[in-house]
């Protein structure tokens, strides 16, 4: 039976530092500004979703109260882990950090985009296009993440690697692989639906274009978050996994790399070693 991919031991888990995919050295990564994550927190996070959200409430009123809760509901998430950030030992703020403004961010964000697209499918009664998204929404996760497991084993166990490790590493390779089947699949499914739901074909075309951009945008940033984000999120779940040994491996003192309040929450001495 395959092991787990948090079932590494520290030895194993260093193998992470240099991501055979990214080339991405997820040890040494600087630390974002003050500045910058609150530029990136106002346009990229918190202004999108409440322009979405803004809009859909103000076009679908029967579900107004329920289009400010999903804000609502990821905004408290959000400023939680900003707590939790603040709280954390210093080794694990940083990871946090990205886990949040990467992670926690875009899964809002695509939350919104989502119940925007359902809005405007609603409303011009194209709901199957719903099940199309969703459907492809789910195959592409569900390979996206079988695969990112079997390249986080073969770095942390060296498991062998197989075709589609090395076509991923050829980055324009995959982008071949993977769209022509599915703009196929949508130029199938625009021609063929206009003749079964009985619609204005301009709307038709509108509502389709307008949905292959979603659902490309989705399928983007999911497969940014799982083959990009996850090795940060994995390598800093080691650091929390074995804070002492990897302290002496990056040669800090307790100090350094817990931080005093930390300690205080913890109430435990730290000592300069």
């Amino acid at each position: 039976m395959p092991r787990s991919i948090f079932s590494a031991t520290f030895d194993e888990s260093k193998n992470l530092i240099n991501d055979i995919l990214l080339n991405m050295n997820v040890a040494n990564l600087k630390k974002p500004s003050k500045i910058g994550i609150l530029i990136y927190s106002l346009l990229l996070i918190l202004l999108p979703n409440y322009i979405i959200v803004y809009f859909v409430a103000l076009e679908w009123k029967d579900f107004r109260s329920f289009s400010y809760a999903i804000f609502i509901v990821g905004l408290i998430i959000w400023l939680l882990i900003w707590i939790i950030v603040f709280l954390a030992p210093n080794y694990l703020k940083l990871y946090l950090n990205y886990f949040n403004l990467l992670f926690i961010g875009a899964v809002w964000l695509t939350v919104e985009m989502v119940w925007f697209l359902i809005y405007c499918l609603h409303r011009y009664h194209q709901e199957y296009l719903l099940v199309f998204m969703f459907a492809t929404i789910i195959i592409f996760l569900t390979i996206f993440i079988k695969h990112r497991v079997h390249l986080f084993r073969v770095l942390l166990f060296n498991d062998k690697e197989n075709w589609a490790d090395n076509l991923l590493k050829k980055k324009k390779k995959v982008l071949y692989a993977i769209l022509p089947p599915f703009v196929a699949v949508c130029l199938i499914i625009k021609y063929i639906s206009k003749y079964i739901f009985k619609v204005n074909i301009e709307l038709h075309y509108n509502l389709f274009s307008l949905f292959i951009m979603f659902d490309i945008s989705l399928l983007a940033l999911i497969f940014a978050e799982i083959y990009f984000i996850s090795p940060i999120m994995l390598f800093g779940y080691y650091l929390h996994k074995y804070p002492e040994e990897y302290r002496e491996f990056k040669n800090q003192t307790s100090i350094q790399w817990y931080g005093k309040l930390y300690a205080r929450i913890k109430g435990f001495k730290l000592d300069d070693n």
